[in-house]
């Protein structure tokens, strides 16, 4: 369980980094922790579902025509 509260303290932390959120050290303890396992594995979920139902682009070519890209973007 040890390392599951580990990742998840990385997940967290992760979250506040990318919202620009300030965080502290004596922010962690075993109950947020709990939280934060939790919430990971609802994301997850979340992911799934939204993978079965969005279509997912296609892979990245070497080669592709990024200027018709572009301008059928901007139309």
């Amino acid at each position: 369980m040890t390392q599951k509260y580990l990742q998840a303290i990385r997940f967290w932390a992760n979250k506040m980094y990318i919202i620009g959120s300030p965080y502290d050290v004596n922010d962690i303890n075993k109950p947020l922790a709990e939280m934060w396992v939790e919430s990971m594995k609802v994301e997850k979920e979340e992911a799934i579902v939204v993978g079965g139902m969005v279509k997912l682009p296609e892979a990245f070519k070497k080669d592709t025509k990024w200027r018709q890209w572009k301008e059928s973007l901007t139309t």
